[in-house]
C-alpha cells in the first residue's frame, strides 16, 4: 500500500518556487529520509504533507483518502515529533499526555497513556514536572505524546537534536522498531550518518524538486561514478606506478593506496599490485558514506 502519493505537487510564495512539480510515492512501513540543504523546500513539503500548507498545484493522496476531502479522518491517523518542540514547564508528565489524549479524543485513553510511557521507558517519570526532567526525557515523552493516537504515518523533525548519544541510540531503536511495525516514517535531519543507519529509503530534494529517490545503497552507488579501492602493501609508491594506467586518479596516505576506478579493473589493478613485487597487505571496496555521497551531488547541483 502507498501512503502517501503527490502527483505535480507545486507551492508557489509570490514568485518564489518552494515546490515545483513534486511527485513522490512513500510506501507503507517505509522510513523515508528526506534531504536537502537549507532552503531546499523541505520544510515546505512536510507541511503540505500534514495539511498545515495548501498546495497552488498537484494531487496529493495519504493513507488511501484524497487529501482534498478527507482531511479530518487522515489527521486522525498522523502525528510528528520535533526536536524543536516545546512542552509547558508546569505540567507533570501525565497531566501533559492526559491533555493530549483528550485533544486526539483518545478511548480508554488512561490505559494508552500507560502503553505509551512503557513503550518510551518514560513510566517511572510521570508525576515529575517536565522542567525537572533531562533533554532526552523531555524528547522522550513527546515520543509518547507522538504515540497515543497510533498514528500510520509519523513525521520526525530532527528528532534527536541536542541528545546525548545514549538517548539517542534508544530513540533511533524505537524508530527502527516503529517501522517494522508497519508505521510509515518521514525522517528529516542533517545527522547523515544517523539517515544512513535508520532510514529505508532516500529522497533528495533540491530547488524545490525531486533530484533522486532510492534505498540509502542505491542513492550512494547513483552519485558515485567509479569505485574506490583501498589497498596497503609494502612499497606503495612502486605499486602506484603500476596501476595508474587503470586508474581515474590514485592518493597516497602512508602505507596505503586509494585508487578511483572503473569496476571492470579492479582485477587488473590487483594483478599489477603483484606483479609490481610489493607485498600485498589487504586490498578493500571502500564503500562511500551517504555524507559524501549528499555532498557530491550538491556540489555537482
Amino acid at each position: 500500500m502507498n501512503v502517501i502519493e503527490l502527483s505535480g505537487v507545486s507551492k508557489h510564495f509570490g514568485k518564489i518556487k518552494a515546490l515545483d512539480k513534486v511527485s513522490l510515492t512513500i510506501k507503507e512501513g517505509e522510513i523515508l529520509g528526506l534531504l536537502g540543504p537549507n532552503g531546499a523546500g523541505k520544510t515546505t513539503l512536510i507541511s503540505i504533507m500534514m495539511g498545515l500548507l495548501s498546495r497552488n498545484d498537484g494531487k496529493m493522496t495519504i493513507l488511501g483518502k484524497n487529501a482534498d476531502t478527507s482531511w479530518k479522518d487522515i489527521k486522525k491517523n498522523m502525528n510528528i515529533v520535533s526536536g524543536f518542540s516545546g512542552v509547558h514547564p508546569s505540567m507533570r508528565v501525565d497531566e501533559f499526555l492526559r491533555y493530549y489524549a483528550l485533544l486526539y479524543d483518545i478511548p480508554k485513553r488512561e490505559q494508552r497513556m500507560k502503553e505509551v510511557m512503557a513503550l518510551t521507558n518514560i513510566s517511572d517519570k510521570k508525576t515529575q514536572q517536565v522542567r525537572d526532567l533531562s533533554a532526552g526525557y523531555t524528547q522522550r515523552v513527546l515520543f509518547a505524546k507522538a504515540l497515543l493516537n497510533k498514528p500510520k504515518l509519523l513525521f520526525l523533525d530532527e528528532p534527536t537534536v541536542g541528545l546525548d548519544v545514549e538517548i539517542g541510540l534508544k530513540i533511533k531503536a524505537l524508530v527502527k522498531r516503529l517501522g517494522q511495525e508497519g508505521t510509515t516514517i518521514i525522517f528529516t535531519s542533517h545527522n547523515l550518518h544517523e539517515v544512513e543507519e535508520i532510514c529505508t529509503a532516500i529522497t533528495l530534494i533540491m530547488n524545490g524538486r525531486i533530484k533522486k529517490s532510492g534505498t540509502v545503497a542505491e542513492f550512494k552507488k547513483r552519485s558515485h561514478k567509479f569505485m574506490t579501492l583501498e589497498i596497503t602493501c609494502l612499497d606503495v609508491q612502486k605499486a602506484a606506478q603500476k596501476v595508474k594506467k587503470y586508474a581515474k586518479d590514485v592518493r597516497i596516505d602512508g602505507g596505503t593506496m586509494y585508487v578511483d576506478t572503473d569496476e571492470k579493473n579492479q582485477q587488473a589493478i590487483l594483478d599489477a599490485v603483484i606483479k609490481s613485487g610489493s607485498k600485498l597487505h589487504s586490498f578493500a571496496i571502500v564503500e562511500p558514506t551517504l555524507e559524501e555521497a549528499f555532498l557530491e551531488l550538491v556540489r555537482k547541483r
